[in-house]
């Protein structure tokens, strides 16, 4: 029996807007050609959403909740001070921002959030950064942060790397101290992005631009360039019969439109028309406003539709979501059925 309540989850992820500046060719939001998805909810999630299905005196183990920049910029949306001040009670909160947006006096005012730390996605220097973060500003950027940190904002440099930037990580540790970063994190850009080839050509709207090659630098080698501040491990008791490991973490996902979901990859379901967008939605009882935090509370939501109800479907390659047998690796992993997932092909312009 899996009890997973509102008062025993100990992280939320929350997707803030479908809007971003960027036009970064890696990213979800895109094309290979650069073109945005059809299915992208361009709309911004506001505070009804938390007004209505979440109750700051249940939320007692929330430990962390993280503003994340999956398909649009947290900082996009007009409503994110009161998103992040309804959080107040949390110790700990996360946003990820490219922060080339706003102007420095709005950075300046957010880092009177003191549980708030900003991560800003900046991948080079001046004559890199914009190579990936296509359409940003890195004089912008450097400015806005300068700004929240002289505000006492809590601020770190997350830094993808690939072939252009990996001979300036010493440099950009060196920059990060002198404004004040309390740590750098440096990643590898992800290889399945790259869909096999040694290059992608970053293009928008159909207009090639450059092209961009990995990195050749290993997850281990980074993580020692890297400076991060020292993170506590969750002392949780997890449970062994849990297979989801959203769940099993009592972490959960709110995405834009409001929807409560297990973990982020599920979102795509309910947005992209995915092959098991139908089943999702006859296992959530036919409609996607069963889950909405605008419609109905968490505590419902997870009773009526998660916990052991989305166990029992990992059980076997014949009831488990199709998001989850095509992208989780931890339920293949376990041998949970035979289904490895099949290839989902690229859109390549804004057509269904």
């Amino acid at each position: 029996m899996i009890s997973v309540h509102s008062n025993n989850l100990t992280e939320l992820f929350i997707e803030s807007s479908g809007f971003c500046n960027a036009k970064c060719p890696h990213c979800p939001r895109y094309t290979d050609d650069g073109f945005l998805h059809n299915y992208i909810p361009e709309t911004h999630l506001t505070i009804e959403a938390f007004r209505n299905g979440l109750d700051p005196a249940t939320l007692i183990n929330l430990k962390t909740v993280q503003f994340s920049g999956a398909t649009g910029d947290p900082a996009m949306n007009p409503h994110i001070e009161d998103l992040i001040d309804f959080f107040k009670f949390v110790p700990s909160i996360t946003m990820d921002t490219n922060g080339s947006l706003r102007d420095s006096k709005w950075w300046n005012k957010l880092a009177r959030f003191t549980n708030l730390t900003v991560v800003w996605s900046i991948d080079g220097l001046a004559d890199t950064n914009h190579l990936y973060r296509v359409a940003t500003n890195f004089n912008k950027i450097i400015k806005n942060a300068q700004s929240f940190i002289n505000g006492s904002g809590r601020a770190i440099w997350k830094c993808v790397v690939f072939k252009h930037n990996e001979h300036q990580l010493e440099e950009i540790k060196k920059l990060a101290q002198d404004l004040g970063f309390v740590g750098v994190k440096f990643m590898r850009a992800f290889d399945y992005r790259f869909q096999g080839h040694a290059n992608f050509p970053v293009m928008v709207e159909g207009k090639y631009l450059h092209t961009i090659e990995p990195g050749s630098l290993s997850d281990k080698e980074l993580l020692r360039l890297s400076s991060l501040p020292v993170q506590h491990e969750k002392t949780q008791d997890i449970p062994l019969d849990v297979l989801c490991p959203w769940l099993k973490n009592r972490t959960a996902y709110i995405n834009v439109l409001g929807e409560l979901l297990p973990c982020c990859m599920m979102t795509h379901e309910t947005t992209n028309d995915y092959p098991g967008t139908h089943a999702f939605r006859q296992f959530l009882g036919g409609d996607f406003k069963n889950i909405s935090l605008y419609h109905h509370n968490i505590d419902h939501i997870l009773k009526n539709y998660y916990s052991d109800s989305l166990n029992e479907s990992l059980k076997s390659a014949d009831t488990m979501q199709y998001v989850c047998a095509k992208t989780c690796q931890h339920i293949i992993a376990s041998g949970q059925g035979s289904f490895k997932g099949v290839r989902i092909a690229t859109r390549k312009n804004n057509d269904v």
